[in-house]
């Protein structure tokens, strides 16, 4: 009896050993399961699985199939059976499959994917986006992400979907907000057609990064702008932040497209300073032996006459004008000129420290640069930057 139990037990071992190691194949390409035992099926799906990425619908389909003789009632198995045989343009074969495998739950993503094609068809996109919805927030990383989302957004209904889902913010809301490099001109349009549905509080500001950069290659810098500043709470006001009261001196934080952009180096020095509850002072010196562009901002303006104002205290006339500022589609400091003083300094009269430029913007360019240079050998306080627009 010993023997015979001894035996047994080593048996069992061995077939808990190949068993997992079936299992292990099926989470790591370097290891290979054993085939052709009656509890292969890990082995089977992990052979599927490779057969599926050469393009060998016919190969996994048998694999599959071998697949389900030990485990019947595996949904993935069966998902893997039904899109084998849609490669292989067995329509009728495919979807049997399907109606199997959606009986069984809703995690296996080739189900999903299949049904979320049906669901279009059918002109159903709600149910194409609430499965599409379900199966991004159980495998986030899924290759076939940036396709669901085209297929889905394809038609104002499926946008309007999407964007409904995009409500609850879920957690593959930074993936759509992310186009992919390859992204063609309609699909982008459609993401930000999506965007465009979407309430400003469920997007998130620094993921919008990825559009707003695609949006700005593809030369739609006003859509760009727009959608920044829905993302990230900007105001109606010509300059963003002008009161510097989310302004980052370290440039790390917040998607810096649209936002104030600093200079990175080591020859500037920044730092901020409290005025009061809503505002801050901006303190610069440059260090180095010339003048450098110490603050930036991109804007999008309309054609027509500007008026841009700031606030530096204590600066006699000659420190005054040691600080030059652009605005438009030259960026160098050569069109930057310094501000005139305004109020009753102007005239001789009391103190005043607010400075203005008067700039006209053509259509020269779809996007302004704003900058600030400062030269060396000057401490200068910056606040309260503003921009109005004066004329056509």
């Amino acid at each position: 009896m010993r023997v015979v139990l001894a035996v047994l037990l080593l048996g069992y071992a061995v077939v808990a050993v190949v068993s997992g190691v079936g299992r292990i194949s099926t989470l790591d390409s370097r290891v290979v399961g054993p085939m052709n035992w009656p509890y292969d099926t890990m082995a089977a799906r992990r052979a599927a699985d490779d057969a599926l990425a050469a393009k060998n619908p016919r190969l996994a389909e048998a694999m599959a199939a071998r697949a389900l003789l030990s485990d019947p009632v595996d949904p993935a198995v069966v998902g893997r059976l039904g899109w084998a045989r849609m490669m292989q343009g067995n329509v009728a074969g495919a979807d049997a499959a399907f109606r199997v495998s959606a009986t069984m739950g809703w995690r296996d993503p080739f189900t999903q994917v299949y049904w979320i094609g049906q669901s279009l068809q059918l002109g159903q996109p709600d149910m194409a986006a609430q499965r599409m919805d379900a199966l991004l927030r159980q495998s986030p990383g899924l290759d076939a992400r940036d396709h669901l989302f085209a297929a889905v957004g394809a038609t104002p209904q499926g946008r309007a979907a999407l964007a409904r889902q995009m409500t609850s913010h879920p957690g593959w809301t930074p993936a759509f907000l992310t186009p992919p490099a390859e992204i063609s001109a309609q699909d982008l349009a459609n993401r930000l057609d999506v965007i465009g549905q979407v309430p400003g509080q469920a997007l998130d500001c620094p993921a919008m990064a990825g559009m707003v950069n695609a949006l700005v290659a593809a030369s739609m810098v006003a859509q760009a702008e727009a959608i920044w500043r829905k993302a990230c709470g900007a105001s109606d006001a010509l300059i963003y932040d002008g009161r510097f009261a989310h302004f980052d001196v370290t440039a790390q934080g917040g998607t810096r497209a649209f936002d104030w952009q600093v200079a990175s180096r080591g020859d500037v020095s920044l730092s901020l300073t409290p005025l009061d509850a809503t505002s801050r002072e901006l303190e610069v010196r440059v260090s180095g032996a010339i003048s450098r562009p110490v603050l930036r901002q991109v804007l999008v303006l309309r054609p027509g006459r500007y008026r841009l104002t700031w606030t530096m205290p204590d600066l006699s006339v000659t420190q005054a004008a040691m600080v030059r500022v652009g605005l438009g589609c030259n960026l160098g400091r050569g069109a930057a000129e310094p501000g005139q003083l305004l109020g009753e300094q102007a005239r001789g009269g009391g103190a005043s420290s607010r400075y203005a430029r008067d700039v006209v913007v053509d259509g020269a360019c779809q996007a302004q640069g704003l900058i600030f240079w400062v030269e060396p050998g000057v401490d200068v306080r910056l606040s309260d930057v503003q921009l109005v627009r004066t004329g056509g």
